[in-house]
């Protein structure tokens, strides 16, 4: 008989599979999603001057381009993600979400690198 070795996951690694699950799924449902969207998010960046969150790229993308909204909200974690690996932005913090779904829990802010 064999035995089941519990495999223990961390929270940043759960979050990291969520994100890579739901990018994978954006990109099923909408054909080429996460390209589409960060060249979509390297021109909105070019135009941002201040702090800003993820969410803001959000609620432009759904009034602006509502056929790139992601089928989950958590695809959306990929987009901050590969903006930091592409040296589009920088991290400089949090602050509470402006969304009113999250209940002003802190987000990661960020600003245009230059």
């Amino acid at each position: 008989m064999t035995q089941m070795i519990p495999i223990k996951l961390t929270g940043k690694q759960l979050a990291d599979e969520g994100i890579a699950l739901a990018k994978d799924h954006a990109d099923f449902v909408t054909p080429n999603w996460s390209d589409r969207i960060m060249s979509l998010f390297e021109a909105w960046v070019s135009k941002q001057d201040g702090q800003f969150t993820i969410t803001h790229f959000r609620l432009y993308v759904a009034e602006h381009h509502p056929d790139l909204v992601p089928p989950s909200s958590n695809a959306w974690g990929a987009v901050g993600r590969l903006a930091v690996k592409r040296r589009l932005v920088h991290n400089i913090g949090f602050m509470p979400s402006i969304c009113r779904y999250t209940k002003g829990h802190p987000v990661r802010t960020y600003r245009r690198a230059v």
